[in-house]
């Protein structure tokens, strides 16, 4: 069964959270204090490993997370599980470790596929494998239509989003036309992109509008206002004030439990 993604929650957790105090980026303990500050959904990116498994990574290279030179893709997944990070406590997880957390605490899935990677076809293939176990809800995204495509051939009807950001210019202007229902069910520009002339167009495709990356809780209200569906955000507690903005239908943030479709 698919579960929904909206409209349980308005705040997503990017990366689980960073900045002063959190633990690193995309790892289980930086989960476990979005959670902690009343999380519901996180975000977050996957790519191979050398051996050909998925791990959460965001950077192509370990050097920012682990003062590493190498390159996720040229070390083998149990070598990066057993990685000590700059935190000194936390380790890279991978996607199966994540899920089945996920699973655990009914946290939702904002999987980002990155696609500066040695097969983008073998990491939507391995990403759909771990996917399939998860029993919340889930959403792909990536700035590649290409992997979202092969994406879309192994699970077709787990909802997909293109991500765009104001630097790539004409590029993102044909993202944003490419951006239809069914190949993908949602966008997610970088907040710079949003007016009312981009929400407008979006409603009118039937396309949900999911943002990034919002810090300002007065920020986040006035995209809200206009009609964007949730917000990215590095700090779900500071911004929790955003949920009195009315949600969709009148559905208030909350638990994921009991939220989905067949």
């Amino acid at each position: 069964m698919i579960h929904s993604w909206l409209p349980a929650f308005r705040l997503v957790a990017h990366r689980g959270g960073r900045g002063p105090g959190w633990p690193v980026e995309n790892t289980l303990a930086a989960f476990d204090e979005a959670r902690r500050r009343g999380a519901v959904a996180i975000e977050f990116d996957v790519r191979t490993t050398a051996d050909g498994e998925v791990v959460v990574a965001h950077d192509a290279d370990l050097w920012r997370v682990a003062a590493d030179h190498r390159r996720v893709s040229d070390v083998k997944r149990a070598a990066l599980e057993g990685l000590t990070l700059r935190d000194g406590s936390s380790s890279i997880p991978s996607l199966d470790a994540l899920v089945a957390w996920a699973n655990e605490h009914r946290v939702a899935l904002n999987c980002e596929l990155k696609h500066d990677v040695p097969s983008r076809r073998r990491l939507a293939k391995k990403t759909a494998m771990a996917l399939r176990h998860a029993t919340v809800p889930m959403l792909i995204s990536s700035f590649d239509p290409v992997t979202l495509g092969l994406f879309a051939r192994e699970i077709p009807e787990l909802p997909r989003a293109i991500l765009t950001e104001y630097k790539q210019g004409i590029e993102r202007t044909w993202l944003h036309r490419l951006a239809r229902v069914p190949f993908v069910q949602m966008v997610h520009p970088e907040y710079s992109e949003i007016d009312e002339a981009f929400v407008h167009n979006a409603k009118s495709r039937d396309l949900r509008i999911g943002t990034w990356t919002v810090n300002s809780p007065a920020r986040a209200r006035q995209l809200l206002s206009l009609g964007v569906d949730y917000v990215i955000t590095d700090d779900v507690g500071a911004m929790r004030s955003v949920t009195e903005v009315a949600a969709p239908n009148g559905v208030a943030e909350g638990s994921v439990t009991n939220v989905k479709e067949g």
